[in-house]
């Protein structure tokens, strides 16, 4: 009875579309925060299961031309978000992606709320760092 009535809800409030253009607009804000801060390498997903790599600029780039990961920078945005009250996984090679998981029926107004947590903790961490 419970997974009938979550479907139902699903698809009653179309939260596969809802996930898209969420999703769509907590990328843009992302990569809008990556344009300003070169650490943030990648920004990859789907819908809202996105995830921003975490590189070191100034690293000796891999045989593609990558820069190198950076675990410890990752960890210490990870640790700075905890502290403004928002919940981000690591993972990926060597703990170096942040990993946005929120819930199908987030807001547009949340994922603002979530996009500047992010960047203060991204300010103070690469301030610590």
């Amino acid at each position: 009875a419970a997974g009938s009535a979550v479907i139902r809800y699903i698809q009653e409030h179309d939260l596969a579309r809802h996930s898209e253009l969420v999703g769509q607009h907590l990328r843009e804000r992302l990569q809008e925060l990556q344009r300003v801060h070169p650490q943030l390498g990648d920004v990859r997903g789907r819908g809202l299961m996105l995830g921003v790599e975490i590189v070191d600029p100034a690293g000796v780039p891999d045989t593609l031309g990558h820069p190198p990961y950076n675990p410890a920078l990752a960890s210490a945005i990870q640790r700075e978000c905890l502290k403004r009250g928002l919940i981000l996984e690591l993972g990926g090679r060597h703990g170096s992606v942040v990993r946005f998981l929120p819930p199908l029926i987030i807001t547009h107004e949340e994922v603002e709320q979530v996009a500047g947590i992010f960047a203060r903790a991204v300010s103070v961490a690469l301030a610590a760092c």
